[in-house]
């Protein structure tokens, strides 16, 4: 394993790079007495480091984080590529909530990047912290409750603080990566999965009509053009991105973070946490109460989440829009074959979501043709899948 001194020395341009940038901020000279390579394994997507500054000086902690993007060719100005896009909206994400006002916490806090060596620096949050993950899969249930209530109440408080700021975070955006501002936006993304979608249902000898694409076509604008529901949304927030730290929440890893429909998020537990390896089912009750949480907090920025009727459409349409963004990729893999990611297998994720959103739907009495055409879909998959188990609740809630 290597020292903290072979560190320094292997990454010597990337740690002097960042004593530059803190030492411009501090007004002093910043040097690092330790450096530690938290990520040497070959397939992460960054590459964190824990610096240590002895007797730092007042506005900077003695431990920092550097997080390193690492991909094979590493160019800036190519948003084109996965992995700058990824990069810089991370930047931006970590940057936009550092510079609310009052230092709500919602993350962990920034202190600046290096656009050319594509790494920015943030706050430690301190080592082996627990996340969501442990107390839904180790907790008891009332460990798991507690847990997922603080994160509905973090998610509902960062959206709540950050509607009606997206002028601030674009332009923070524009000047990590002016080019980002152009990239396609989920608009587009949601009718090219309506096509994707549609085709896949006649491959499967569903019928549907006009109807539906009139539907699934306005809910995508519902979601792309959230009116008073816009926020910043993390938009993969999952178990072990959300940090218990002295006991608060704190969010981590924005790299498909923006401004969207608030309730992407919040339908997390609903919709059994979509982009998650750490997926299972969440006691209906529960739901609704983590629902009640958030809506507590978001109301305080958002009056039409107190509207019963307002909120019931809002989640219909989140729900619905989910089930098209996972098509081209969970659907796609279920259909040629069956395998496991995570702690659930993929065609137990796509029944269940088709379920979650049907009883949703149901629930709010809302996009008939969608939802009928769900029906179909969860029959055809069905009487296809007859040995697929249904996705179990987290382990928390099995005792």
């Amino acid at each position: 394993m290597p020292t903290p001194s072979d560190t320094i020395v292997r990454f010597a341009p990337l740690v002097a790079a960042a004593e530059r940038l803190l030492s411009r901020q501090a007004g002093s000279s910043i040097q690092f007495t330790r450096v530690v390579c938290l990520d040497e394994e070959e397939d992460r997507r960054n590459r964190l480091f824990r610096c240590t500054i002895e007797n730092p000086p007042a506005g900077l902690p003695a431990s920092l984080i550097i997080k390193q993007v690492v991909a094979e060719n590493y160019q800036p100005d190519d948003v084109s590529a996965w992995d700058t896009m990824r990069f810089f909206r991370d930047w931006a994400g970590a940057e936009f909530l550092s510079r609310l006002p009052g230092e709500p916490g919602h993350g962990p806090r920034f202190y600046g990047g290096d656009r050319a060596l594509g790494f920015f620096i943030l706050e430690d949050l301190g080592q082996d912290q627990r996340s969501l993950v442990e107390p839904l899969l180790e907790g008891t249930a009332a460990d798991a409750e507690s847990a997922l209530l603080q994160y509905m109440t973090r998610l509902g408080r960062m959206h709540a603080n950050t509607m009606g700021r997206q002028t601030e975070y674009q332009a923070i955006l524009h000047t990590a990566n002016p080019a980002l501002l152009a990239v396609a936006p989920e608009h587009d993304r949601h009718h090219q999965a309506i096509d994707w979608f549609c085709e896949t249902l006649t491959k499967l000898n569903i019928e549907f009509d006009s109807s539906l694409l009139a539907e699934l076509h306005e809910l995508c604008t519902h979601v792309a053009e959230p009116g008073d529901f816009a926020a910043f949304i993390h938009s993969d927030p999952c178990p072990d991105n959300v940090l218990f730290v002295n006991d608060e929440v704190r969010l981590i890893d924005y790299e498909f973070a923006r401004f969207e429909h608030a309730l992407v998020d919040a339908c997390y537990p609903r919709m059994y946490f979509p982009t998650c390896w750490c997926c299972s089912r969440i006691p209906q009750p529960l739901v609704a109460q983590l629902e009640a949480t958030y809506r507590a907090e978001l109301v305080h920025a958002c009056p039409d989440a107190a509207d019963d009727q307002c909120f019931g459409q809002a989640l219909a349409d989140v729900c619905g829009a989910w089930l098209l963004r996972l098509a081209p990729w969970q659907l796609a893999s279920a259909l040629q074959e069956e395998s496991r990611w995570g702690i659930a297998s993929m065609r137990s994720r796509v029944l269940a979501r088709l379920e979650a959103f049907i009883s949703t739907a149901t629930e709010f009495d809302l996009l008939p043709a969608y939802r009928a055409t769900a029906s179909q879909l969860l029959e055809t998959l069905q009487s296809r899948w007859l040995e697929v188990e249904p996705l179990p609740v987290y382990p928390a809630f099995r005792q």
